[in-house]
């Protein structure tokens, strides 16, 4: 593999000293074809680029600086658009899950709820015995063909007859 060099810039302090006396348009351009925030990156791209551009016309500077930040503009936001599609597209959304400790927390929820033999129905037996063993709402819902929201739910009710029962077993303070 080839190692590129930088590519030669033969840009003198007068050359500079234009694009620092243009740089303000050439903002303005980039802020009105879209660029944003971006527009002082974009110009400062076009500099470089420009500055390094071998065969150069002096005397043309202005428009060709005005022509590759329209360019870099029109790049730009196909970029955005790009991304703007990828972050909107239903496939490609982040998974969302619980996090790390809820898992956790579900599973040891789970096998305590199932040390309480007499309290649960067989149904939320089934199922808690599946997120003891560690796997997610939506596994469950998968492996007993029911909707990972019915799982949550059978979850819960279970947790909240078992309080009841609990509740019911307690002895009253005098």
């Amino acid at each position: 593999m080839r190692n590129a060099s930088p590519p030669a810039m033969s840009f003198s302090a007068a050359d500079w000293g234009q694009c620092a006396r243009l740089r303000p348009e050439l903002v303005r351009l980039a802020a009105r074809r879209g660029a944003g925030d971006d527009a002082e990156d974009l110009v400062h791209e076009a500099f470089i680029r420009t500055a390094a551009h071998p065969d150069l016309d002096r005397s043309r500077l202005r428009p060709f600086l005005m022509t590759v930040v329209k360019r870099l503009c029109v790049d730009h936001l196909r970029r955005q658009a790009v991304a703007n599609r990828i972050f909107d597209h239903p496939m490609l959304a982040p998974v969302a899950g619980t996090g790390v400790a809820e898992a956790v927390t579900d599973r040891l929820h789970a096998r305590w709820m199932l040390d309480q033999p007499d309290l649960l129905a067989e149904a939320d037996r089934r199922i808690l015995m599946l997120l003891a063993d560690g796997r997610s709402y939506r596994e469950v819902g998968e492996r007993l063909r029911i909707s990972e929201l019915a799982v949550e739910q059978a979850a819960r009710a279970g947790r909240r007859r078992i309080r009841r029962k609990i509740g019911q077993m307690e002895p009253t303070e005098p």
